[in-house]
């Protein structure tokens, strides 16, 4: 079993109060939690109101599947996000 933890930092755009924040992690995490392989969540700085942390968790049989899982998520990712994302720290577990 191969397990990668992706911590996503992102700056939103035009944000306007912490629950229209909210919202948008809202939805993101919604949309990439909703598969079988993958648990996402805000994880830090919660209380800003353009930047958060989004850990994103990606579970495969073995490594080929998770780096393809991986590439599917982030392009995904890019296409859903409006905000820019600032840096991408990955760890393997």
């Amino acid at each position: 079993m191969q397990i990668i933890l992706m911590q996503y930092h992102i700056r939103f755009h035009g944000v306007e109060s912490l629950k229209d924040k909210s919202q948008r992690v809202t939805r993101l995490v919604k949309f990439l939690g909703g598969h079988s392989d993958v648990a996402a969540s805000e994880t830090e700085l919660k209380e800003e109101l353009d930047h958060s942390i989004l850990s994103v968790l990606v579970v495969a049989p073995n490594r080929k599947l998770l780096d393809q899982r991986k590439q599917q998520l982030e392009v995904a990712l890019n296409d859903r996000l409006d905000a820019e994302i600032l840096d991408l720290q990955q760890q393997f577990l």
